[in-house]
């Protein structure tokens, strides 16, 4: 049959597979696209494990690039192909994305998968036609972005970072989710919301500081009584902006801030609660009690990498220590601090071997317990970056969640397995969700 039909090609296995059977008319679909195909039949040399491939005029009548092998499933009597996934992200005027590599290889994972990976933004988006003019790597990983109009995916992976003036991700993706898109990694809510869903479990409540919302003076006199050094941050902030650190001492405040590089010195706590109001625009503000960490190397926490794959069940992709910078109040390495081995930086503190092991079995328990949990409220989670802070005793305390976790700290190390994994686990539940298993 020649290209100029509607043809989908399909080896003998494949077509046992699925129940159908050469030269049968079929609804081949891709995201919300679908149109009828005549299925033809390769050998089984000719198509990759478990691919099929589409005429020139499918995947024209789809809105897909030619050429390409894809995964196929059966679902509703039609032939679901692909599957389509979609990245929101957010677009710079300095480039077409600011995380350039980290899509490219997520793209690359996803046509290792057989998928069709595109990025986009939300002024990418036709609400009336519901297509999506998406940004893809037509010939590889390391080629130039192509644009090109896709249909609306099977799943969005949400990498959108929100700043002041920017639309929000959730009613863009509630609004796709009414064409039948599917996402994952909506935003969780605040670090005070996220506080409330934790505490609410016994065996999780036993590892989170103390944490009051910041609504009077009174709220940080009394927490300072209580723990004589609080860090004072915004419930909504990010990348560890807006912080400040409040110690009292001999009848002083010593305040240090994100940005700052020493202490100042108050002796009126209403100046004090003034400042630590003013470091940040938001509206509610969060007091928690401080945990010592030992000393040795400085103050230091722990990001782990928690995410799930095609098994549908969270995995820990990976543990980092992060040292703060030479006098910051953060370890955040948007503001100079530096990812280390965590068995390396706790051996430094001069814990034993032992409890280096049992450290680091607490924070995977306590990580996956956590994912589990927030999962009951937030859903669908793919991944999730949890930091937890180490006291002088060896206790793991939990500090917050971030559901858009960045992997800098695993390539500066160059733990290269960790990266590929946090590259690669995302892909295979996003190829899940779009109703893909193993093998198709």
């Amino acid at each position: 049959m020649p290209e100029n039909h509607s043809i989908i090609y399909i080896s003998g296995n494949v077509c046992t597979r699925l129940g159908v059977t050469p030269g049968q008319s079929v609804t081949v679909t891709v995201g919300n696209k679908s149109a009828r195909a005549k299925i033809v039949k390769k050998r089984d040399s000719e198509l990759e494990d478990e691919t099929v491939s589409l005429s020139e005029r499918l995947s024209a009548a789809l809105n897909i690039p030619s050429g390409i092998k894809l995964g196929v499933t059966r679902a509703d009597n039609k032939l679901k192909v692909g599957p389509l996934i979609g990245i929101l992200a957010k677009q710079y005027q300095n480039g077409v994305f600011g995380q350039d590599s980290f899509y490219r290889k997520l793209l690359a994972q996803l046509k290792k998968l057989t998928c069709i990976g595109i990025v986009f933004t939300p002024q990418s988006i036709d609400w009336e036609r519901k297509m999506i003019h998406g940004y893809y790597l037509p010939n590889g990983v390391t080629n130039k972005w192509a644009r090109r109009w896709f249909p609306f995916p099977d799943i969005v992976y949400n990498r959108y970072f929100r700043k002041d003036g920017d639309p929000w991700s959730y009613p863009i993706l509630k609004r796709m989710q009414k064409s039948g898109v599917k996402s994952f990694n909506a935003p969780m809510g605040s670090k005070w919301k996220i506080h409330r869903l934790l505490n609410r479990d016994g065996e999780i409540r036993a590892h989170i500081p103390e944490t009051q919302v910041l609504t009077a003076v009174n709220v940080l006199k009394e927490m300072l009584r209580k723990h004589h050094q609080v860090y004072v941050k915004p419930a909504g902030g990010f990348q560890g902006k807006g912080i400040t650190r409040v110690r009292k001492s001999n009848g002083t405040y010593m305040c240090q801030g994100t940005t700052d590089m020493q202490e100042y010195k108050y002796t009126d706590i209403n100046r004090v609660y003034r400042r630590t109001r003013s470091a940040a625009k938001s509206k509610i503000m969060l007091v928690q009690q401080a945990i010592t960490c030992p000393s040795r190397i400085g103050h230091f926490d722990v990001r782990a990498m928690v995410q799930k794959d095609h098994t549908d069940k969270w995995n820990i992709t990976g543990l980092a220590a992060r040292v703060g910078g030479k006098g910051r109040v953060t370890t955040n390495l948007h503001t100079g601090g530096k990812p280390e081995r965590l068995d390396s930086v706790l051996a430094a503190c001069g814990f034993r071997d032992s409890e280096i092991t049992e450290i680091i079995s607490s924070i995977n328990k306590l990580s996956l317990k956590i994912a589990g949990t927030l999962e009951k409220y937030i859903t669908p989670i793919g991944e999730i970056g949890l930091d937890f802070i180490i006291d002088t005793t060896g206790r793991v305390w939990f500090l917050e969640a971030n559901s858009k976790p960045g992997r800098r700290a695993f390539s500066q190390m160059e733990l290269n397995k960790d990266e590929r994994l946090s590259i690669i686990r995302p892909m295979l539940y996003a190829r899940y969700l779009a109703g893909f298993r193993e093998g198709e």
